[in-house]
């Protein structure tokens, strides 16, 4: 692939990149919340939604779905973030690995 036809995902692709890769993932999950915080989101959705899931993983609770769902509707988002939604994040996601949400963060961060 020439460079010149390459790219750059949109910042609201690396979002939800960096949000599945800390879903699947613990390392890339504290890669992303040692680079990133609640404001570096352009979307209140993706900002809750890493916000569930730092708080999860910060108590050492496995990050189960219904973990996560629990946590969300906590904090009021239970009708936005389903088992649905979160299931497209999770497939919309290359990879998930430490290097690959440290590529999406600086995305994110440019």
């Amino acid at each position: 692939m020439k460079w010149e036809s390459y790219i750059k995902p949109s910042k609201i692709d690396a979002e939800r990149a960096v949000l599945g890769c800390m879903i699947l993932c613990p390392d890339a999950c504290n890669t992303a919340v040692d680079l990133l915080c609640e404001e570096d989101f352009s979307i209140d959705l993706n900002r809750a939604l890493f916000a569930s899931i730092k708080a999860i993983r910060c108590v050492k609770i496995p990050l189960a779905l219904s973990a996560l769902q629990e946590n969300l509707k906590d904090l009021g988002y239970e009708h936005s973030w389903t088992a649905t939604e979160i299931a497209k994040v999770l497939t919309a996601t290359p990879a998930a690995s430490g290097n690959v949400v440290e590529t999406y963060a600086n995305i994110m961060l440019d």
